[in-house]
């Protein structure tokens, strides 16, 4: 049976590849949002930019009562839920 080493290629793709799975998953943990009291919070910024409308539209739904949001601290939050709630509410089907 041949013994394996530090220099044996398969050894250094190994190692390489881990190293790239370790980078992939601390971006991944970087990009979670932490749950407070097991919801999620979206900023004014982050929800103008999933939803791909201006911040001054954000603010027109707030309003109007459209949206449920929380004034914190000079920052706007919206729970993830109440989100998915609105567009749940407001989708169309498509029709024929």
């Amino acid at each position: 049976m041949k013994k394996i080493t530090e220099s044996d290629a398969r050894v250094s793709y190994f190692f390489n590849t881990i190293d790239r799975i370790t980078l992939l998953l601390e971006d991944l943990l970087a990009s979670q949002k932490p749950l407070l009291n097991g919801e999620r919070y979206i900023t004014d910024e982050d929800l103008s930019e999933l939803l791909k409308v201006h911040r001054r539209t954000l603010n027109d739904y707030r309003k109007k009562g459209i949206l449920r949001y929380i004034y914190f601290g000079g920052k706007v939050l919206y729970r993830e839920s109440d989100i998915q709630r609105v567009l749940n509410e407001l989708y169309m089907p498509k029709w024929r």
